[in-house]
């Protein structure tokens, strides 16, 4: 796999040996989102919501990707983040430009659990306005006293239980929708492996720089398969299809471009790598139940089907199928 794609050969070999095969992939994506703020104008950018439990590597990973380009390509946000003080580090006058930047948010388990339920409201409505539409406003009586622009794309980390918690927070707005949410436990053999190793896995380095250079891209050749691995990561991560075509569109174009080539399979072949990490460990029967539902399953079917009993399951069932509806995952 990837024989015609050497720098995600050289990027995934690296995050392979300092941290095991299956942080491997998420530690690439990473590095994909960095890549594709500064790659293509007019794309839609590919964003990683990277959720593990406490101390699996999740700020270790996104620093370990910011080291294979200049550090002008990101902004370290740490984890006391506000709309304005983003703003504020780069303001002239009203007007504020973060330019093509990746936005690196590396703990927002610390961010949710400081920030009251209205800071953390308009922390999500502005960076989603700043992730959709390039813009965030500041106003007080429809009078525009701060913009801030920017071509960017998002990491964010967070913790397995943190996610939970702060689930419906993140469904209720179009953010979570504009993140490829990855998760991943890992297994008790590789932590082993690790802890075994740790003085001669944290002396490893990586000492490559990627050079980015856009390349023409025939999309068309490729749409029907990217809107098949649309509706098949829309049912994993129960998701919008249309926003999770623009984020897997977003990550094809950038994988072939950080390889120097056209579009190809070993891209499609990424997409399926990537598949093993998007279901919700603690919701795991949610794809199931949707993937029965549009077989024409009825709601009491897919519960003998999960084998759980109608009478308790069928509520779970219906209310998973509800929000499916309601993001777009399932008419």
């Amino acid at each position: 796999m990837f024989e015609n794609s050497p720098n995600t050969m050289t990027i995934l070999e690296f995050f392979n040996k300092k941290y095991g095969q299956k942080v491997a992939p998420v530690g690439l994506l990473k590095v994909l989102s960095i890549a594709s703020a500064k790659l293509y104008n007019n794309l839609p950018k590919f964003n990683v919501l990277h959720v593990a439990p406490s101390r699996q590597f999740k700020s270790a990973t996104t620093r370990d990707a910011t080291t294979f380009f200049p550090k002008t390509m990101y902004i370290d946000l740490g984890t006391d983040v506000t709309m304005h003080g983003i703003a504020e580090r780069f303001r002239k006058g009203r007007e504020a430009n973060l330019g093509k930047k990746c936005l690196l948010i590396n703990d927002a388990t610390i961010l949710f659990k400081t920030k009251k339920v209205a800071s953390k409201e308009r922390l999500i409505g502005g960076l989603t306005a700043l992730l959709s539409d390039g813009e965030w406003i500041y106003s007080e009586r429809q009078e525009p006293l701060l913009t801030l622009r920017g071509e960017v794309s998002s990491i964010m980390n967070m913790t397995l239980e943190s996610y939970q918690r702060n689930k419906e927070t993140l469904f209720s707005s179009t953010f979570h929708e504009r993140f490829l949410t990855v998760f991943y436990t890992l297994p008790e053999p590789e932590i082993n492996e690790w802890l075994e190793n740790e003085e001669e896995k944290k002396q490893i380095l990586n000492n490559i720089k990627l050079k980015l250079k856009p390349t023409k891209q025939n999309m068309e050749k490729w749409k029907k398969l990217l809107i098949d691995y649309a509706k098949r990561f829309s049912i994993l991560s129960n998701k919008s299809r249309i926003g999770q075509f623009d984020l897997i569109k977003a990550l094809v174009v950038t994988h072939a471009s950080i390889n120097n080539r056209e579009i190809n399979q070993e891209d499609f072949d990424l997409l399926k790598m990537v598949e093993e990490y998007l279901v919700d460990p603690l919701a795991p029967n949610e794809p199931k139940i949707i993937q029965y539902y549009m077989q024409g399953l009825s709601v009491k079917d897919i519960c003998l089907k999960l084998g759980k009993k109608p009478e308790s399951y069928k509520a779970y069932v219906s209310r998973v199928l509800r929000k499916a509806k309601e993001r777009g995952v399932i008419w």
